[in-house]
């Protein structure tokens, strides 16, 4: 009886987070929908951080595709090589941003106390900013998916869409690994989006985003298969522009055990970040 008791507080409580997750998600909304004009920027912007890259790619090259980019990844079609790394890259990089800064962006508003004496988790607080983001990201996502899809249609199985969308996901759960560690720094440091600047620019370094890695000079090529982005980016296209092999799942499977890693990472640090700025009475300091 007693057990029976306490997997129903479980399930409830489990509930109660997810309430309370959708409720800080639908409070960012409602400060973003009173602003238009921001709206309206962030409803065109996904195509317009796109057509840069592309216009360069097509001069430097003379049109859309390359013969040097075949012989190197087995596809000339520069325009979707390139494409299909940005939307991931940008889709991830930017739910990694939003979602770190999501405690300081709590002190901005003059919500932050109210927010953490609240009786729910304190991975449910970086979770419901993270929620708020990735469906504001996937509304880029899906214009930006839809350009690639009509450029490349008919030349991949929708089954193959599917495995390159499980790649995104699992993608997610590693960032939010990352956002517990770089929101721990942020409640430390305050104007610590410095440092998520610093790793996200670090990252699209020695992340294949645009170009394929044997173009990297030799030691930034063995950062780039020590950084767990890169499977994600790899399955994520190639399961997209060549289907799914052997290869493909191996590289699901590294992302996969990398993810559970660094979320586990992310919720000791920041559980010990927060102990420790407890213990020093500064946890709330402005």
């Amino acid at each position: 009886m007693t057990e029976h008791v306490t997997k129903q507080r479980k399930v409830k409580r489990f509930f109660g987070e997810l309430r309370a997750a959708w409720a800080i998600a639908e409070k960012r909304w409602r400060i973003e929908l009173r602003y238009p004009l921001s709206l309206l920027y962030f409803s065109v912007a996904p195509i317009l951080w796109i057509l840069p890259q592309l216009i360069y790619g097509s001069a430097l090259i003379g049109g859309r595709f390359s013969e040097q980019l075949q012989s190197l990844t087995g596809t000339n079609d520069v325009w979707v090589y390139t494409s299909l790394g940005l939307v991931f890259n940008m889709f991830v990089g930017i739910t990694l941003w939003s979602t770190a800064y999501g405690i300081r962006r709590e002190e901005w508003t003059g919500t932050f106390e109210i927010m953490y004496i609240t009786p729910i988790s304190r991975i449910t607080m970086i979770f419901g900013n993270a929620l708020k983001s990735i469906m504001h990201n996937g509304i880029g996502l899906l214009m930006q998916m839809g350009i690639i899809i009509f450029w490349y249609w008919g030349l991949f199985k929708f089954t193959d869409l599917l495995i390159a969308l499980l790649f995104l996901l699992v993608s997610l759960l590693l960032i939010q690994g990352l956002a517990m560690v770089l929101s721990g720094f942020v409640l430390w440091q305050k104007q610590g989006y410095r440092a998520v600047m610093f790793l996200e620019n670090m990252l699209a370094i020695i992340t294949p985003v645009t170009y394929p890695i044997v173009t990297m000079p030799n030691y930034l090529q063995y950062l780039s298969y020590g950084n767990p982005l890169t499977y994600g980016i790899e399955g994520f296209r190639n399961a997209i522009m060549f289907g799914t092999d052997k290869m493909t799942y191996i590289y699901l499977g590294v992302l996969v055990g990398l993810s559970i890693i660094i979320i586990i990472v992310g919720i000791k640090s920041f559980a010990a970040m927060e102990k420790v700025l407890r213990s020093k009475g500064t946890i709330g300091q402005y």
